[in-house]
């Protein structure tokens, strides 16, 4: 990726903020729990070690984020969370829900990763003291959100935020490695954004390498419940997608949700004014040609003070 011209070119032109998901380590990883291929689990904080360092090394980020981390293993911790002001219009806040969260919920004794399954045959999933953002985190967001911006605010994390069912019909089948695996710090978010009444909360995501734009709900059960905010999980730039036959049949299942789609690559274009939010989500004809035509896929509005899309 670093080969390529026209991403050195952006990064030498525009400034850029950066979180990380799970592949610049291993697939689903959870903290110091190692995640699916590769080492041992006796192996994993080496690696884990070894890949944060080669992060900081070829990625803009600012020397802040290096601490002393865990005795012995250089680079073992990077605090990337963070708070980024735009004047009075936004305030950015830079998560990380991979380097501190509890492992996935009711994996096989022994297995790593991630599953889809029904919460009601998992007795932990709702386990209040298991966290995705980690304590700590989640207590510096909190007292940031307490000083919010009067404008925008933006949580920037790097996957699905809401609630997506994805079986048709009676019963749930949910992600485990989402934040519908860690449904209750997902509720102590969501209260901590009523509570604080933060101003036009904003969630982007990205990670599924699919489009869904939708609602941040009080109660994802309830869809009569307020909405608290907006949600926008962006699709791959040029990974491969998934699950596109079951889009039309899990869009009904998730009605906070109002658009979904995972045919086609592309990315998201943004502008935020002090009363309106406008965002374009753009389609890449064909990712492996630089020439490549590139089309607008949906837009979609939000007014300040009101969070409906």
């Amino acid at each position: 990726y670093k080969s390529d011209a026209d991403l050195q070119a952006m990064h030498a032109q525009v400034p850029w903020l950066l979180t990380w998901d799970d592949h610049e380590v291993q697939n689903d990883y959870a903290g110091l729990k190692a995640g699916e291929g590769g080492p041992s689990v006796a192996d994993f904080a080496v690696r884990r070690a070894a890949a944060y360092q080669a992060w900081y090394e070829h990625l803009p980020v600012p020397a802040t984020v290096l601490t002393q981390g865990i005795p012995g293993l250089a680079g073992a911790e990077m605090r990337i969370y963070r708070r980024v002001d735009f004047g009075r219009l936004a305030s950015v806040y830079m998560l990380d829900g991979r380097q501190y969260r509890d492992p996935q919920v009711c994996v096989p004794e022994g297995g790593f990763g991630s599953r889809s399954m029904d919460p009601a045959d998992c007795p932990r999933w709702g386990d209040p003291a298991r966290s995705m953002l980690g304590i700590q985190q989640e207590n510096w967001l909190a007292e940031q959100l307490a000083r919010a911006s009067p404008g925008w605010n933006l949580l920037a994390q790097e996957t699905l935020f809401g609630r997506l069912d994805r079986r048709a019909g009676p019963g749930e089948l949910l992600w485990n490695d989402s934040w519908d695996g860690y449904t209750a710090a997902r509720t102590r978010l969501t209260d901590t954004l009523r509570g604080q009444r933060v101003a036009n909360p904003v969630v982007f995501g990205g990670d599924i390498h699919q489009n869904w734009v939708g609602h941040v709900k009080a109660d994802y059960r309830d869809p009569a419940s307020p909405s608290v905010g907006v949600e926008f999980c962006g699709t791959s730039i040029s990974s491969r997608s998934g699950g596109i036959s079951q889009l039309p049949e899990r869009l009904p299942e998730n009605p906070h949700f109002i658009y979904a789609e995972a045919r086609h690559r592309g990315y998201g274009l943004a502008e935020f004014t002090p009363r309106r939010l406008s965002v374009g989500l753009r389609r890449v004809d064909d990712v492996t040609r630089r020439d490549s035509g590139v089309t607008t896929l949906a837009r979609f509005a939000v007014q300040a003070g009101r969070p409906v899309l």
